[in-house]
């Protein structure tokens, strides 16, 4: 076994993948993971349909998976894998999430946590007690494996890997059997760890509202296939929105918390062009920056404004571009000031109404959610 080797030179990113890996998956289908990735750092979403190859991709990285002739890993200069070179698992440093649970039967939630602290990748000090207390699982800590839910034992996964300190993040579906509020409080938690560790994540998820809260950018991955990368912005003004099912059409606002309404429990929050929005939820600290993802399925269009209404948020806007989907609709591009949001309308509707670029249109939103920066 050789090992790993630096490179000379600088890389704008930390992460340079190629991975070249057919697998098996009946007596007559094969799949083939034929993809080539290079993440900056930071929070990226792996996402695709099921069987697009996420998991099969983060196995590569973790080394659980050898890729083929022309495959390579380098992470920080460090070569993984080329075609001479196979670093082992234990000696990559990657810490991993899976969509089980995989503790230690035989030792208790604290000694799983224990086991992990002692197995620290990089030279940072993170306390048993206080990652416990961070992910809701200090009350825990006396039980074995056997006596937690399966929302526990996920909780306690993603403390013990925390715990390890590694210079690698791999979450494959994390937060998938909890309810919206655990999950909410643990991606504020995975936002936290990751700007303490200052170590790339890579995050996997079939909610596209959960990828879109959490992730600075967005890889795209079908049949094997990276089909886009960049940031939510990129991707969201960018040729690169295509890519997604019209259902996962997304926008995302940033603004800022200027107070909360108590009496309703609504936080005000100040889009960066001066318009306010008002989205339900816990109180949030006076000039948080927030980000605020909006699918395009839930941006509504009228023609006039309309006071009496249900909806909270009704913005003017711009329509800039239109683009037909497959589906019978049509994907407006609006600019609401300098920011842009996505609405996808039927293409009947948008006969009836008679839209057209350039046309000054109101904006309804719904189901808002808000993450903090």
């Amino acid at each position: 076994m050789l090992p790993a080797k630096k490179l000379t030179g600088t890389d704008p990113a930390r992460l340079v993948t190629r991975a070249m890996l057919p697998k098996v998956l009946t007596n007559v289908s094969t799949f083939t993971l034929n993809c080539t990735l290079n993440i900056r750092g930071g929070k990226t979403a792996l996402y695709g349909p099921s069987g697009a190859g996420k998991t099969l991709f983060l196995h590569f990285l973790a080394g659980l998976e050898r890729g083929q002739h022309d495959s390579y890993i380098r992470f920080d200069g460090e070569v993984w894998q080329n075609d001479q070179v196979f670093v082992p698992p234990h000696l990559r440093g990657v810490g991993c999430v899976f969509q089980e649970s995989r503790l230690f039967p035989h030792l208790t939630v604290q000694g799983n946590l224990q086991y992990a602290s002692r197995r620290k990748v990089l030279p940072i000090h993170l306390d048993i007690e206080e990652i416990a207390s961070l992910t809701g699982i200090h009350h825990l800590l006396s039980r074995y494996p056997t006596h937690l839910s399966g929302g526990q034992c996920r909780r306690v996964a993603l403390a013990r890997t925390l715990l390890r300190a590694p210079r690698l993040l791999l979450l494959d579906e994390p937060l998938t059997g909890l309810d919206g509020e655990s999950k909410w409080q643990l991606l504020s938690v995975l936002e936290e760890m990751q700007q303490r560790l200052a170590i790339p994540f890579l995050y996997i998820s079939h909610d596209i509202r959960e990828v879109i809260l959490f992730a600075d950018d967005l890889a795209l991955i079908k049949e094997g296939k990276i089909l886009a990368y960049g940031s939510l912005t990129e991707i969201t003004t960018g040729g690169d929105i295509a890519a997604l099912n019209s259902d996962d059409l997304f926008s995302v606002l940033y603004g800022t918390v200027l107070r909360y309404d108590a009496l309703h429990q609504l936080n005000a929050i100040e889009l960066i062009d001066g318009f306010t929005l008002f989205i339900a939820g816990a109180s949030l600290q006076s000039m948080k920056r927030v980000r605020i993802p909006v699918l395009a399925q839930e941006v509504h269009i009228s023609l006039a404004m309309v006071r009496q209404t249900s909806f909270l948020n009704t913005f003017p806007t711009t329509i800039s571009a239109m683009i037909p989907l497959a589906t019978m609709d049509t994907l407006l591009i609006l600019q609401l000031g300098k920011q842009t949001l996505l609405s996808r309308v039927p293409n009947k509707i948008c006969q009836q109404i008679r839209l057209s670029i350039g046309q000054r249109v109101y904006a309804s939103l719904k189901n808002l959610q808000l993450f903090p920066l």
